[in-house]
């Protein structure tokens, strides 16, 4: 079954009648100039106007925003454009400051630290963990926001206006783990207009 389905979807003037299929492990770059519209609107922020949008057994377009919100926060994991990193903290606080809003907990479980470990090493920031996040350069901030949006092992990894030029050695950084997140299942998700970055993922549309 295809992770998310677009049947005749349509929000004016943004997008009309579209019909967009985003399988299981799939990835997707979405560019064009209504590109944030149908990003957030797979994001669960703005409902469909007619048509429908399926995710999983999830019929999204009955759905009111709160009840849209309580699937987004279930499923996905998003990656603002802004990092919003608190640069006194340092960067393993700053990871793990969600886990606490989220659950109220004073203290991250073993398995959610262990979790954090292994994502900051295949995306080669753990050496930085205790470090003070205003030291990050942009690159380094990303890395950390894409690890935080992962913490909670989404099934959908949305990435929002993914566009900063980075190096050949930085994609080729970012391209291995998203291979290790795909190869676990996670639909990858980004709007872009850096062709660059559209290359990192199989799939690109327009809107």
């Amino acid at each position: 079954m295809s992770k998310i389905q677009l049947k005749n979807a349509t929000i004016e003037p943004y997008f009309h009648k579209l019909n967009l299929i985003v399988d299981k492990g799939a990835s997707l770059a979405i560019s064009g100039g209504n590109r944030l519209a149908l990003f957030r609107t797979i994001a669960g922020f703005m409902k469909l106007e007619s048509g429908s949008y399926q995710l999983e057994y999830h019929r999204n377009e009955t759905k009111n925003l709160e009840e849209l919100a309580a699937v987004r926060q279930e499923k996905m994991g998003y990656v603002a454009k802004n990092t919003d990193l608190l640069p006194k903290l340092t960067v393993l606080e700053n990871l793990e400051l969600p886990y606490f809003f989220q659950t109220g907990a004073n203290q991250i479980t073993a398995s959610k630290h262990q979790r954090l470990e292994q994502l900051s090493r295949l995306i080669g920031i753990h050496s930085l963990l205790n470090e003070k996040a205003y030291g990050l350069d942009e690159f380094e901030e990303r890395c950390v926001s894409i690890v935080r949006a992962c913490i909670n092992s989404p099934s959908i990894l949305l990435l929002e206006e993914f566009t900063m030029d980075f190096s050949e050695q930085q994609c080729e950084i970012l391209l291995n783990f998203f291979k290790l997140l795909k190869a676990d299942g996670v639909t990858l998700i980004a709007t872009t207009e850096n062709a660059a970055i559209s290359g990192l993922f199989e799939s690109r549309i327009t809107v």
